[in-house]
């Protein structure tokens, strides 16, 4: 368990950080919100929250020094779990005033969520404890993120895939915006395990379920993220062969 852990890990880490940058660049670019939402989103939770927790929690440094790449950890998954929510709303939601709403009060919620984990670094300068409401705070937080996330993905591939059919959609943004709706939902499965098992007030770092939980999320996520966002030529030709197959299908059904 503990090598499919360390495998899962450093995918995560490697695939979210590579896409997240790749997106940033295409950002700055284009000067469009939902790649600099996505982006930050990705490479604060890949390429800094996970490493700075993992050495902050490693041991091998002292206390100060531990509780700084902690705090570091925790404010980077502060900006990443807001910068995703926006991006679901910029994309999903831009207009309801309710979407507007919520993202405000996730806003607030992540803000209140840094603030705490950088007063407590202040006040003992020792690492940050691993327990406790601020932990189940912030799983339900990004569990909650990612839910909303997987829910509008998939309800707007169900609109393109009629699209599709009518001949209205690319096949590659279809099928991009299905791996988007899986990555979402792979980080649900390891948000929601993490924060099942913390509500028990087991430790969730330890504990079995989360672990496998968060190796097939891992997992599932490093490999959509790569399949959509920097997808070989191989799997681009394979996409729209399908969708010439499947529309082909539909022709001959039409004529019969």
């Amino acid at each position: 368990m503990q090598l499919l852990v360390a495998i899962s890990t450093l995918a995560f880490i490697l695939a979210g950080a590579s896409v997240g940058l790749r997106l940033l660049r295409l950002a700055a670019q284009s000067r469009e919100r939902p790649e600099l939402w996505i982006g930050i989103a990705l490479f604060g939770l890949s390429g800094v929250a996970y490493p700075f927790g993992i050495l902050g929690g490693s041991g091998r440094f002292a206390a100060p020094s531990a509780a700084a790449l902690q705090a570091v950890a925790l404010v980077a998954v502060a900006v990443a779990g807001f910068s995703h929510c926006a991006f679901v709303r910029h994309v999903f939601r831009p207009a309801p005033a309710w979407s507007g709403f919520v993202l405000g009060l996730v806003a607030v919620s992540w803000a209140g969520f840094a603030l705490s984990g950088l007063h407590e670094l202040w006040r003992t300068a020792s690492p940050l404890p691993q327990e406790g409401t601020r932990v189940l705070v912030r799983q339900a937080l990004m569990s909650g993120g990612f839910a909303w996330g997987t829910v509008e993905a998939l309800v707007y591939h169900r609109k393109l895939r009629r699209r599709l059919a009518l001949g209205l959609a690319d096949p590659v943004v279809v099928d991009r915006m299905a791996l988007w709706a899986l990555a979402a939902g792979f980080a649900l499965l390891s948000s929601s395990t993490m924060f099942a098992v913390t509500v028990t007030g087991a430790d969730a770092l330890a504990h079995p379920l989360s672990r496998l939980g968060t190796s097939i999320g891992g997992l599932g996520a490093s490999a959509t993220l790569l399949l959509g966002f920097a997808p070989p030529h191989r799997y681009l030709a394979h996409v729209r062969a399908r969708a010439a197959r499947r529309g082909d299908r539909s022709a001959e059904a039409r004529g019969a």
